[in-house]
C-alpha cells in the first residue's frame, strides 16, 4: 500500500527532520506560512537553509508575484537565497529560455522530498500533486551536491538581502 496524504505533510516532515543541511528548490511561492514557520524553527536550531527560487525578473514575466517576497522578511533574513540568473541559462534558436520548474526539498544529504508542487498554497493543500520521499541511499545527497556545484560553478547565484 503506497501512503497518501497532503504535499505539505511531507514537506514539513523532511523540514522538521532536518539537523544540519537543508535545500528547498521551487519555481512558484505563494501563501506558504507553515512551511515558513518551519524553516525558520530549522535555522533556529541550527540547520543551515538554502532556497533556490524562480523570481519575475529572471523568468521574463513567466511568474508575476514576488517569490522571495512571498517567504516572508522572516524568513528571507534567516536563509542563503538563491537564483539561476537570465543570463546563465540556455536558449532556443528563437531566444526563449528555460525555466527554474525544479520542486526538490534535501535535507541533510539523507531525505529528499522530488514533487510536482510548488511552493503554494494550492499546491500544498488544494491540488493533486504527486511527490516521492526517499529516505536514504545515494540520491539525496547526489542531488545536494548537484545543488551546491552550481552555486560553487556560478550557475545559481545569492541573492542579498
Amino acid at each position: 500500500v503506497i501512503p497518501l496524504r497532503r504535499t505539505d505533510q511531507a514537506l514539513l516532515q523532511l523540514i522538521d527532520g532536518a539537523q544540519k543541511r537543508l535545500h528547498v528548490v521551487s519555481f512558484a511561492v505563494y501563501k506558504v506560512e507553515a512551511v515558513g514557520q518551519a524553516i525558520i524553527d530549522a535555522v533556529e536550531r541550527g540547520v543551515s537553509v538554502s532556497i533556490y527560487l524562480e523570481t519575475p525578473d529572471a523568468s521574463q514575466g513567466r511568474i508575476a508575484f514576488d517569490t522571495i517576497g512571498a517567504l516572508g522578511d522572516k524568513v528571507v533574513r534567516r536563509v542563503h537565497l538563491f537564483v539561476w540568473p537570465l543570463e546563465e541559462r540556455l536558449r532556443t534558436v528563437e531566444g526563449r529560455h528555460g525555466s527554474l520548474h525544479a520542486k526538490v526539498a534535501v535535507a541533510d544529504r539523507d531525505t529528499m522530498l522530488v514533487s510536482s508542487a510548488n511552493l503554494t498554497e494550492y499546491a500544498m493543500k488544494l491540488n493533486m500533486e504527486l511527490g516521492v520521499l526517499v529516505h536514504g541511499g545515494p540520491l539525496p545527497g547526489q542531488v545536494a551536491t548537484h545543488l551546491e556545484r552550481l552555486v560553487e560553478l556560478g550557475v545559481f547565484r545569492g541573492v542579498q538581502m
